[in-house]
Parts: structure tokens; C-alpha cells; sequence
């Protein structure tokens, strides 16, 4: 999912040196398309190192749009 997500939100506020954190949503790899659920991922990106997940979770349709953009 990572590879199909792209970054909806930045948290700057949650930065230490080296390491930039971002919510990423897209679909889930389960299922057939347009059925697939929508999928977050939260993550640390330490620079030029690795990705770390931080948590996973399906979004609430009651706060997030199909576009995924917060209600």
C-alpha cells in the first residue's frame, strides 16, 4: 500500500532531527478495484534510512471524505 499511498497529511509538530513524520492513505491490496478499503498509515521517515510504521488503521467514514480529506 505504501507504494500506491501518497502523504495527505504532515505532522511537523511531531519532527526530531532526522526524522519527518506523515500520514499516508490509499488502498488496501485486498480485494478488486473500486471495492478495496481505504487504508491510513502513519509513519517516521528517518532520512535516508528507513521508513518506520507507526500504526495502520481503516478511517472513518464519518471523518474522512473518499478523497481523503478530513471532514
Amino acid at each position: 500500500m505504501l507504494s500506491y499511498g501518497k502523504i495527505i497529511e504532515e505532522y511537523p509538530e511531531r519532527q526530531y532531527p532526522g526524522i519527518e513524520t506523515c500520514l499516508i492513505g490509499g488502498p488496501s491490496l485486498q480485494g478488486t478495484l473500486p471495492t478495496r478499503v481505504p487504508i491510513h498509515i502513519v509513519v517516521d521517515l528517518v532520512v535516508e534510512k528507513s521508513v518506520v510504521v507507526v500504526t495502520a488503521y481503516v478511517p472513518d467514514r464519518d471523518q474522512w471524505t473518499a478523497a481523503q480529506i478530513r471532514k
